[in-house]
């Protein structure tokens, strides 16, 4: 058998070339695949030919609903519509630069920027009707249109028949396709400028305002709620001060703020408590109790209306660990004098430790073992009696 190899002096990898523009990835509302120019193929062809008027007149009234502000606009850009950043300057208005005759098809302006390209126009009381724009005219104009000639006002939305009427050089044109961007622009400053003022600084939109009022909200009643004011009225930087800030202070004296210890004495006199240290024994049996100790540095006996109270000073700087206030609960059931007793019926024993733990009631202390919700179990007492305790 012979072996054979094989070598490839070079490779050429093939190439494609193209011709067309690559579709964009963003479609414009003008762009994007419309109702009016398919309607026809929903209809029989029968229907098609043998009424070509009806299929017309039912093309242009789907194309009247698609005109920008109109319900097919609205329903497909809803997400335009809702984004406050598209209002941020809003063309409501223009100018005729030329005598408008009854007949003309054409409209010169000083500019058609914002308008549509196609769209509605209104000239004193006549709307008209064009269907493409260069930058300074309207053309194809169909004159004396019927539609919604209202601007942003809800409540005078009306549907208006016209009729073609020669307008002079310097007539406003009123931009009949932000009927709807302006309600929406309206709703916007209902809801977040409501008690706001409403003539802002030249060059400040309605819609910067509206984004920006949630700092101002904020920031109410200070200093920079203050700065943001005069910058949207005014248009001017400002800055804020205090008369506080310029008042001559009595005292530059430094003053603290103390923490008491409020308590009912059981024994003693608690004023000789004035220079000793309170000391908190930890808990075996209840880790929230630990060791403290804690220098009293005055006492002060409080009358209330249910009996005298002792306020009781102490040193925050020079303490260690902190004190805990004991619980507290009520009894269920009356506790008889027999010492012998082994159970206590309370309200709730929550908070305490489950064994080998201690509560007092009134001057006595009493010790448990054990417990449940409600009871302490195999409980002894330690009265305090004549500075002596018995069991």
């Amino acid at each position: 058998m012979t072996n054979s190899s094989w070598r490839v002096g070079s490779w050429t990898t093939p190439t494609t070339t193209i011709t067309q523009p690559p579709v964009p990835s963003e479609v414009s509302p003008e762009s994007r695949s419309k109702i009016s120019t398919n309607i026809e193929g929903q209809f029989p062809q029968f229907i098609r030919d043998s009424f070509p008027t009806f299929i017309d007149f039912v093309k242009q009234y789907y194309k009247s609903q698609e005109l920008k502000g109109y319900c097919f606009d609205i329903i497909q850009n809803w997400a335009d519509y809702y984004n406050i950043d598209n209002y941020g300057d809003l063309v409501t208005t223009s100018t005729l630069i030329s005598t408008l005759s009854v007949s003309s098809t054409s409209v010169d302006v000083e500019s058609t920027r914002d308008f549509p390209a196609e769209g509605l126009l209104l000239i004193d009381d006549e709307i008209i009707y064009y269907q493409s724009k260069e930058s300074t005219i309207f053309e194809t104009c169909s004159r004396g249109f019927n539609a919604v000639r209202a601007v942003g006002i809800e409540g005078e939305y009306k549907f208006e028949s016209t009729t073609a009427a020669e307008h002079t050089i310097g007539t406003e044109v009123v931009n009949l396709n932000n009927i709807f961007p302006l309600y929406m622009l309206g709703k916007f400053k209902e809801q977040f400028l409501n008690t706001y003022p409403k003539n802002f600084a030249t060059g400040l939109t309605e819609s910067t305002v509206i984004k920006r009022i949630k700092d101002f909200y904020s920031a109410k009643g200070t200093s920079r709620s203050f700065e943001f004011v005069l910058r949207t009225l005014f248009g001017v930087e400002s800055q804020v001060s205090y008369p506080r800030e310029r008042i001559f202070k009595p005292s530059d004296a430094f003053y603290t703020s103390r923490e008491i210890i409020r308590a009912i004495p059981v024994s003693g006199n608690p004023i000789e408590l004035v220079g000793q240290v309170l000391y908190q024994e930890a808990d075996p049996n209840d880790s929230n109790v630990g060791y403290a100790r804690i220098y009293v540095k005055g006492v002060v006996e409080v009358f209330t209306s249910s009996g005298s109270v002792f306020e009781i000073d102490v040193d925050t700087d020079n303490s260690i660990g902190t004190f805990t206030t004991p619980y507290k609960t009520v009894l269920a059931q009356d506790l008889g004098a027999n010492v012998t007793d082994t159970i206590v019926t309370v309200d709730s024993t929550l908070g305490w430790p489950e064994t080998n733990g201690k509560f007092r009631v009134e001057d006595e202390i009493i010790s448990y073992t054990d417990k449940t919700v409600t009871q302490f179990l195999r409980m002894y007492s330690c009265k305090r009696q004549f500075g002596k305790c018995s069991t």
